[in-house]
């Protein structure tokens, strides 16, 4: 093994001796000819050189030779331009010597041609202005004859309008004043109604009053029989009395009109302190106020007959003895409400005669028919028709005219699609 190691490595060093000897003499091989390129770059450049400047010496004198020719020819060029362009100069000028005086000469032609257009043209123009002067006279006389008949009749048609207007107002005024006349006559037939009712009603409402404390002394003197027995009715004030005598003494009065009410007799102490309540309980509910003497609760042992009331009375005069009475209860009247009556919702009057009151709805409905069934028409004409007065008819046309469903057309109304 070390035998071949020791060879390996002999070979070893052989080769890297071939391979430096062979190194060396490239380097010396690539430096030779390196120095053989530089000497022959050398020469090369020095010969181009030297050619170089020959071929530009030549050329330096064949431009020379070259410049003087064309200079020569430059000048005999110039001599030779200027010798035409004085020739073309005086050619040019008597040319336009020429040119001129004949352009003078049309010139002059031109213009007399032309002041004898210009005088015909003026004297066309004068005879055109004077046939138009005329035409105008025309028009204006007939547009003058027009606008004055145009204004007459439309004088006439506004006088006729106007009248018309006039006529129409007075009589919507007459109607406003009759209507306001039956009116006011209808709201005072009903303010006299309500206040002879309200003054029989409140005489009634009085009589029930006076009736209502006579039943609260016959209760209060049987409530008091009974809890304090006969000897509470020994008093001063109070004597004894039969009860015959002791029953309240009423005198019938006769029945109170609407015009006057009889007043009722002034009532005791204990009545006069008690009645202004009373009052004013019965005023704010007179059914309730109809209720009350049947409201209180009877006293124990106490069996209240049922026997028919008599007719009312206008005042009742009580005794004011202590004296224990047979009690004779009174069964509650009731009150009916007044009814409120307007004049507005009962009848519409016109001219004296009264139509039933219509829904707004239905009278658009009905106008907006006739109107278009008969192809138009006129305000007097939809009132007779439809039996309206003048408010019901204005106020359903002016609503109809703003829904668009009708229009007017001067003193016509017609339906949307027909106008």
């Amino acid at each position: 093994m070390v035998a071949l190691k020791d060879q390996w490595e002999a070979g070893r060093q052989q080769r890297q001796q071939a391979v430096e000897h062979l190194l060396d003499t490239f380097r010396h091989l690539r430096q030779t000819v390196s120095a053989q390129l530089r000497r022959d770059r050398a020469e090369f450049h020095q010969q181009l050189q030297q050619v170089t400047q020959a071929q530009l010496a030549d050329l330096a004198q064949r431009r020379q030779l070259q410049a003087a020719e064309q200079m020569a020819q430059l000048a005999a060029f110039r001599q030779q331009l200027q010798t035409q362009t004085a020739q073309f100069l005086d050619i040019t000028a008597v040319e336009r010597s020429l040119l001129s005086q004949q352009i003078f000469q049309e010139l002059d032609q031109f213009h007399h041609e032309l002041r004898e257009s210009v005088a015909a043209l003026r004297a066309i123009h004068q005879q055109d202005l004077g046939a138009l002067a005329t035409d105008v006279a025309m028009l204006r006389a007939e547009a003058r004859a027009d606008l004055q008949s145009m204004h007459a009749e439309r004088v006439a048609t506004l006088t006729e309008f106007v009248e018309t207007l006039q006529a129409d107002v007075q009589q919507y005024l007459g109607d406003l004043a009759q209507e306001r006349q039956e009116r006011a006559q209808d709201v005072q037939a009903l303010l006299n109604e309500s206040r002879a009712k309200r003054r029989s009603e409140s005489a009634d409402l009085m009589q029930r009053l006076g009736i209502f404390r006579a039943e609260l002394r016959q209760f209060r003197a049987q409530l008091q029989q009974q809890v304090w027995g006969k000897s509470a009715a020994a008093t001063p004030a109070a004597p004894a009395a039969s009860a015959a005598s002791a029953k309240p003494a009423v005198k019938s009065i006769p029945p109170v009109t609407p015009a006057a009410a009889t007043p009722a007799p002034a009532p005791t102490a204990k009545a006069s302190a008690a009645r202004p309540r009373t009052v004013a309980r019965l005023k704010s509910s007179p059914a309730k106020s109809a209720k009350l003497p049947a409201s209180r609760p009877p006293a124990r042992g106490f069996k209240p007959s049922t026997a028919p009331v008599a007719e009312p009375v206008a005042s009742v005069a009580v005794d004011s003895q202590p004296a224990v009475p047979a009690l004779v209860p009174v069964a509650p009247v009731p009150v009916a409400p007044v009814p409120v009556v307007t004049a507005a919702s009962d009848v519409a009057t016109r001219n004296g005669s009264q139509f039933p009151a219509r829904d707004a709805v239905s009278l658009e409905q009905a106008t907006y028919d006739y109107v278009k069934s008969s192809n138009g028409a006129k305000l007097m004409d939809i009132e007779s028709a439809l039996g309206m007065n003048r408010f019901q008819a204005v106020d359903t046309l002016r609503s109809l005219i703003k829904q668009g469903l009708i229009v007017q057309r001067d003193r016509l109304y017609l339906a949307q699609d027909q106008a």
